[in-house]
């Protein structure tokens, strides 16, 4: 039998998923129109366990967008300016990405002329 995987890698790996399924909700539905109960059912964890690590949907929310930025900073960190000095283009699809924030009390941000 293998030896058991340590529970800090099990927290790591159920953090994981509970963000990944909770990124394809709000991509998909928004902020408002997705719910606790869906993220967990994506992420096949129970209701419950989503509470061990996040306390409300804002939290979740937060949490992703802090991913996101994090991994748009390390690519564009990565990528070299072009022949002029200038910055690279976005990555396809970051308006999209982009679309579902919040403002700071909360509430679903207006969607911004430009966006889909």
């Amino acid at each position: 039998m293998p030896p058991a995987a340590p529970a800090q890698a099990i927290d790591s790996r159920t953090r994981s998923r509970i963000l990944a399924a909770a990124t394809n909700r709000f991509a998909a539905f928004g902020y408002r129109r997705t719910g606790m109960a869906e993220i967990a059912r994506q992420a096949g964890v129970a209701a419950g366990t989503l509470y061990r690590y996040f306390d409300s949907k804002e939290e979740i929310f937060r949490a992703v967008i802090r991913d996101l930025h994090d991994g748009w900073l390390a690519r564009a960190r990565r990528t070299p300016p072009d022949d002029h000095g200038e910055a690279p283009e976005p990555p396809e699809g970051l308006d999209e990405e982009i679309e579902f924030g919040i403002d700071e009390e909360g509430e679903e941000a207006e969607e911004e002329e430009g966006f889909p």
